[in-house]
């Protein structure tokens, strides 16, 4: 798969458009459609995704994309700037496409149109490239939706499971748990004076954290998994930093991964930020989380990618 940061014409394409920040099982399907549709017509697929203005947080970057997509079958992806859907008409010509597959809108088009709320612009986005590719005479192929419990998979069914911390929840509409990706960073070495050394995961400035807590979590690491445990936060018991740092604590493990770019993966929520009195309390507190992380992470695992 290419992966592109400013829009290539594609002659010929299928083509699907969006912002695709949640890569949540609708997202996924679209994907797969839109591969299949090109592949039964011989020709190439591009996926055209939208990079929200600097300072936004979002749920998968655009790096993140590109590998979750590696193995989807995808022929380009495409990150450019939001700023290109504003003429949706002009997008589609300037990426080659002559088939557009779009996910559905459930909401009405003209109470879309001015003063949507934040959560329904990627739903306007779709109406918006339908609208163009039909003016412009080109076929259209709707994605069926994706269902949990009776409603159709969307980006504020997962944005009120990652609120409430709910990532059970948020793993079943994603199809797979939160992923945050990044290299392994020196930290300030002070879980390994106490003979629990932690990984410090650098992520990009704009990728979402969870809330502040404990979780039980699953690392990859040169295709291998390991179960862990993740603190995602401040460090009340050991200094006074306000700075949110994501450190994870990998169980069975004494290998050196300084410097290596990781996937890891969020399970399930164990406790809140506790401030702790002494290096006592804090490794009997660690053997308490370490426990509850194995259980909940028995029978986990990771599908390929």
């Amino acid at each position: 798969m290419k992966h592109l940061y400013q829009i290539e014409k594609t002659d010929n394409a299928c083509a699907a458009f969006g912002r695709f920040d949640g890569m949540h099982k609708g997202h996924r399907n679209l994907v797969q459609t839109l591969v299949r549709e090109a592949q039964k017509r011989g020709r190439p697929s591009v996926l055209v995704s939208f990079v929200p203005p600097e300072g936004t947080f979002v749920y998968t970057t655009e790096e993140e994309k590109a590998f979750l997509l590696k193995n989807s079958g995808l022929d380009v992806l495409i990150s450019c700037s939001e700023k290109e859907e504003s003429d949706p008409a002009a997008l589609i010509k300037k990426t080659g496409a002559s088939r557009i597959v779009c996910g559905d809108c459930r909401g009405n088009k003209d109470d879309c149109a001015e003063g949507a709320p934040a959560q329904c612009a990627p739903l306007c986005a779709q109406l918006s490239i339908r609208k163009a590719a039909q003016e412009l005479g080109i076929p259209i192929v709707m994605c069926e939706e994706v269902f949990e419990n009776d409603e159709a998979i969307s980006m504020p069914m997962l944005d009120a499971a990652f609120e409430r911390g709910d990532f059970d929840a948020f793993s079943r509409l994603r199809g797979l748990p939160y992923m945050m990706a990044g290299k392994v960073l020196h930290g300030k070495g002070l879980g390994r004076t106490v003979g629990m050394p932690t990984a410090n995961l650098g992520l990009a400035p704009n990728k979402k954290k969870p809330p502040e807590g404990v979780y039980a979590t699953l690392t990859r690491i040169d295709g291998e998994v390991f179960k862990g445990l993740t603190h995602v936060g401040r460090r009340p018991s050991v200094d006074n930093d306000t700075n949110i740092s994501t450190e994870t604590l990998l169980l069975d493990f004494s290998r050196d991964i300084y410097g290596k770019k990781i996937e890891l993966y969020v399970c399930a929520f164990i406790r809140g930020i506790m401030k702790l009195n002494g290096l006592a309390e804090v490794q009997k507190q660690v053997q308490k989380d370490i426990a509850a992380a194995r259980t909940v992470l028995t029978g986990h695992d990771l599908p390929p990618l």
